[in-house]
């Protein structure tokens, strides 16, 4: 009996998969030392207020022919009257394409309004324009995070992490950028630095764990779990789950039982953990938790019918095994079931014929066998039971 594949770490890390968190210091984020990251992977809210950095009249950026125009924008923008501000600021732009202070403020409108694609072209203007301010850096990563450029994300809070090597949240992010890069050797040895440098934080020592996990290498896995699952993260499931199939690999049943149980109790609803845990138990012999297990199982739902017949088909075996009328019963409906899900699976027909052998109905058992033999004809179960019932 194989363990479904659940593979713990597959799909985990979409780390801000809708919007990203925007440091805050006026119209855009202020500096990378903010924490707002906790519990959410890059997430902020981007709060339009403040003075933006040399505002108007402060800056030699501004010459006389925009200055007019520029404090009527800085106006509107201010008072939250970015319908109007927008293309104020665009003029402004279209004549003299190099003010800093305009795009910073079309940044901060379209970061402001969730309009991320608008607000990239800005942000690459204010760091061309402005290249050591961290801020508006740190918001154009976050902002190639969530529209999906990976690698330029990677690259921003590199050059990021050059400027502050011991900024946490920029080794968070260079890591999320790494794993959505599909980097997972690197992504991982990424997210341990970043936990190295705020060791309370139980997320990116997680998602080390569970990138190495998912690279096969649980040697460095485990431990980074098992700190996670110390330091109390709220991804309980993944972290149990990894860990049981970590476990499992290492022909640790016991240890793998544990932590599926963790795992089924951190998450009721997930079929695969619960699957597992049975088949665990069936192979260590525990078949009273076996049966459990499997018939709660199959109040789940599963998007593999497949999965779902293998474990109707084991339960069937248990019940068989014990061999009373009404297991018999049970086990045959469980098996014709699970040929309904996996026509192609032989040993349900297989098994199907001997519970109808044992109970003595013999064309039932011989159309499930002539449906094994239909399947592989040199199937032995099948040909040695259908010779058993054509003898007088």
């Amino acid at each position: 009996m194989k363990l479904k594949q659940t593979l713990a770490g597959a799909g985990l890390l979409c780390l801000a998969a809708t919007s990203p968190t925007w440091a805050q210091g006026g119209p855009t984020p202020s500096g990378g030392d903010n924490a707002a990251r906790a519990g959410t992977g890059n997430q902020v809210t981007n709060q339009a207020q403040g003075i933006p950095e040399g505002a108007p009249g402060d800056n030699a950026s501004f010459n006389d022919a925009n200055s007019d125009a520029m404090q009527q924008a800085y106006k509107d923008y201010s008072q939250k009257k970015f319908s109007t501000a927008t293309p104020e600021l665009q003029a402004i732009l279209k004549k003299s394409p190099n003010t800093l202070e305009a795009h910073e403020m079309l940044a901060s409108i379209y970061t402001t309004q969730n309009q991320v694609p608008q607000a990239i072209p800005e942000l690459e203007a204010v760091v061309r324009l402005s290249p050591k301010n961290a801020m508006f850096r740190e918001n154009l990563g976050k902002a190639y995070l969530q529209t999906g450029s990976s690698a330029k994300a990677a690259g921003v809070f590199q050059t990021l992490l050059t400027q502050k090597p011991a900024n946490a949240d920029y080794a968070f992010d260079y890591a999320n950028a790494l794993a959505r890069e599909n980097k997972t050797a690197d992504a991982a040895a990424a997210f341990e630095k970043a936990a190295a440098l705020n060791p309370k934080d139980s997320q990116p020592i997680l998602y080390a764990g569970l990138l190495y996990h998912q690279a096969g290498n649980d040697a460095k896995a485990v431990p980074d779990l098992k700190t996670a699952l110390a330091l109390g993260t709220t991804q309980k499931f993944n972290a149990d789950l990894a860990l049981a199939e970590a476990a499992s690999a290492a022909k640790q049943d016991s240890d793998a039982i544990g932590y599926y149980t963790q795992a089924t109790q951190a998450n009721p609803a997930d079929f695969g953990a619960e699957a597992n845990l049975g088949i665990l138990q069936q192979n260590s012999g525990k078949k009273a938790d076996a049966e459990a297990s499997y018939r709660q199982a199959l109040t789940l739902k599963d998007d593999d019918p497949k999965a779902i017949a293998g474990i109707q088909e084991n339960l069937a075996g248990l019940l068989r095994a014990e061999g009373k009328p009404e297991q018999l019963d049970e086990a045959a409906t469980l098996l014709t079931q699970a040929a309904v899900a996996d026509p192609a699976n032989i040993s349900v027909q297989d098994n199907l014929g001997a519970i109808y052998q044992k109970q003595g109905k013999k064309d039932l058992a011989l159309a499930a066998y002539k449906r094994a033999l239909a399947l592989n004809p040199n199937n032995g179960v099948a040909n040695a039971g259908i010779a058993a019932l054509s003898k007088p």
